[in-house]
């Protein structure tokens, strides 16, 4: 075969993709002109390279395959111009898979005009710049789908994307930002999950999208702006604490075909106001921009207004840096005089009283017998550490866990006041199936920290995530060998006792309202324990309607989702859901699909749908086949429609008293 001249990458081999004589070929070549590989490209095949050979840089691809697949080739770099052949000739491929490589940058790369699908994921590119640029105004590219997922992007800020583009993936990249990105006109479905996006104020989408995938960021406060067409928004595993909207976003809110939401309750403050989504997820509303959406470009007046609009708030702005200096010389004043005057804050005021609280003097530990370790848990108000008690006189050495407020809530007076009552009601609480309450410390006069027991092995939905030997010991062949593992039945019991201790052996009984599995804590022993205490109450015979704001979804009662009475009974109900969970290793209604009305599109319900079909006694967790038939019984009590036909707390431990004798004797390894 004739030499082909070959583009200087020095000590890189190179692919080339050429024609002699009539016949295609794909070589490798050297930096010297030798070919190490000669591959007879068919007129149509899809191109791959032999499996173990390994490419530098690319020169030019193939001009005759459909499909060329790159994947896996050690490609760090590409030629500027990779339309044409080595012989100028039109590369007529409709997809280029460049998965799997060592690209830093595909800026300004011209790759062929008939690519429609290209795929550059898994690679170590940057920022992006001019992504497949052409090469005059009069050519056009058919490029409309874009995957750029696990790269390091961190900024969009001087992305160019060309204007058909219609599906882009940027997942599992590192981009924290979405001002100013100017994204494709055509664009129809965007994914950003997994990024670190914090903030979407000043995100805006093109008006042609139709799916957004945020899921997995950091977004605990968003602001909706929804484009007009879209049809689903997944927002799911991020910190979400509330979504705030305008009327007009919250109804393109109530059009979506599906909305995904992370597992935690959405709120908002006394002070917003709040419309319910499908009747079920509370949205904060926020005035409409007083500006059109369809506004036309400012005129001249317009640009004086904005110029005397931005006179006025710089004037503003002053007055409130005036005011803030204030205010801070009063808050000093006041502090400084506080002991004087006796006056606190209302936050103030809540940790002073358990400072003084007589039940919990004998609880109090010095801060200084802590020493505070990793963190081991965080949630939308609290955070909890590993520590050591530290041996003192009236310690021995220990390790326990510490339950404190996030440092942003400590001033917010709702999370105050629900952590206190919590710490409250835990220090009253004494079971070997409730996490024991040790003690409660002051670190810092702003926030209390409650001193917990260390549950070892974590939550039990950890567990069963994780060891698929954690098994049903009263199932058919189920193994009966000495073990680490406690069985399923076990575990039944251990919760069982803990509801029965606080529906019939407190005074009042406590409602816990939120029983799931990332609820019940394990120790070192895989004992059972009760946990998190933060959405309880005591339930007395004066109490008729409690609210229903509590609890998480799946896990909710009917008679809680519509808002009428209830009481200890829907604990019971969580039960059921939890034994679905224990069965499964799944979270509730992971299996259940519905078919829209419009396009006849399947797609995973929603939390407001699950909680519409449970309150009309329309769908209820799954089981497995293999459940054993006893639980299935069980199960299939606590879950009854109406809080009457659930057993007791006492009657359901008396069910499984038998199940827990047999299972109690088994381990699983």
């Amino acid at each position: 075969m004739t030499d082909v001249a070959v583009v200087a990458f020095p000590a890189l081999t190179t692919l080339i993709g050429t024609a002699i004589n009539a016949s295609y070929f794909a070589s490798v070549v050297d930096p010297n002109g030798t070919h190490l590989v000669d591959i007879v490209v068919e007129s149509t095949a899809e191109f791959a390279l032999p499996t173990g050979t390994l490419v530098n840089v690319v020169q030019s691809f193939p001009r005759y395959p459909s499909s060329i697949n790159l994947a896996y080739a050690g490609i760090s770099q590409l030629r500027p111009e990779l339309a044409a052949d080595d012989n100028n000739m039109w590369v007529m491929a409709t997809r280029l898979n460049l998965s799997h490589n060592a690209l830093k940058s595909i800026a300004n790369v011209h790759f062929p005009s008939k690519v429609a699908i290209l795929d550059v994921s898994y690679n170590a590119l940057g920022c992006l710049g001019r992504v497949n640029p052409l090469p005059s105004v009069s050519e056009s590219t058919a490029l409309n789908q874009l995957y750029l997922k696990s790269n390091h992007i961190t900024s969009l800020l001087d992305a160019e994307f060309p204007p058909g583009l219609q599906v882009l993936d940027l997942e599992d990249n590192a981009i924290d930002s979405l001002t100013n990105v100017k994204w494709p006109v055509a664009l129809e479905r965007l994914s950003l999950a997994r990024n670190r996006l914090r903030s979407s104020v000043s995100a805006r989408f093109p008006d042609t999208l139709l799916h957004l995938n945020l899921e997995a960021n950091n977004f605990s406060i968003l602001h909706v702006a929804l484009p007009p067409r879209l049809k689903t928004l997944s927002l799911g595993d991020n910190p979400l604490q509330s979504l705030f909207a305008t009327p007009l976003q919250f109804d393109r809110l109530a059009r979506l075909d599906n909305l995904t939401l992370p597992h935690q309750n959405l709120s908002c403050n006394a002070s917003t106001e709040t419309r319910l989504l499908w009747n079920q997820i509370p949205i904060c509303m926020i005035p409409d921009a007083s500006t059109p959406e369809s506004a036309a470009s400012p005129s001249a007046d317009a640009w004086i207004y904005a110029i005397l609009g931005l006179t006025s708030a710089c004037v503003v702005v002053i007055f409130v840096l005036l005011a803030y200096r204030a205010k801070h010389r009063r808050r000093k004043a006041l502090a400084e005089n506080e002991a004087a005057y006796g006056k606190l804050s209302d936050t103030a005021f809540l940790v002073k009283d358990l400072r003084i609280d007589p039940a919990l003097r004998r609880c109090r530990i010095p801060a200084s017998c802590l020493t505070r370790g990793a963190l081991v848990a965080k949630g939308g108000f609290g955070v909890v550490h590993v520590a050591t008690l530290n041996r003192s006189p009236e310690f021995v050495d220990r390790t326990v866990a510490l339950k404190s407020l996030r440092p942003e809530r400590v001033h917010e007076l709702r999370a105050v006041q629900a952590f206190v009552e919590e710490i409250r009601l835990g220090a009253s609480l004494r079971h070997d199936n409730i996490v024991g309450f040790i003690g409660i410390t002051f670190a810092s006069a702003q926030s209390p920290t409650a001193v917990l027991e260390y549950m070892a092995r974590g939550d039990l939905w950890s567990v069963l995530s994780t060891d698929q030997r954690f098994v049903w010991a009263t199932a058919e062949n189920a193994p009966h060998t000495p073990g680490a593992i406690r069985s399923k039945e076990a575990v039944c019991c251990d919760v069982a006792r803990g509801l029965a201790y606080l529906h019939s052996e407190v005074t009042p009984a406590v409602i816990h309202r939120d029983l799931k599995s990332k609820n019940v804590l394990l120790n070192e022993a895989y004992v059972a324990k009760l946990s998190d205490f933060g959405t309880s109450r005591e339930f007395g015979p004066d109490d008729h309607v409690l609210t229903a704001e509590v609890g998480t979804v799946p896990w909710i009662a009917p008679e809680v989702l519509k808002g009428t009475r209830y009481s200890e009974k829907a604990d019971i109900y969580s039960f059921g859901v939890l034994l679905s969970e224990l069965d499964t290793h799944q979270v509730p209604y992971f299996n259940q699909i519905v078919t829209l009305p419009i396009g006849g599109i399947n797609v995973t319900l929603t939390k407001a749908r699950i909680a519409m079909l449970v309150a009309a006694n329309e769908l209820r967790p799954a089981f497995s086949r293999s459940c054993p038939p006893a639980i299935l019984a069980i199960a299939t009590r606590c879950l009854a429609h109406e809080p009457d036909e659930r057993p007791t707390a006492r009657q359901l431990l008396s069910s499984l008293s038998s199940l827990c004798l047999e299972g109690e004797d088994y381990h699983v390894v």
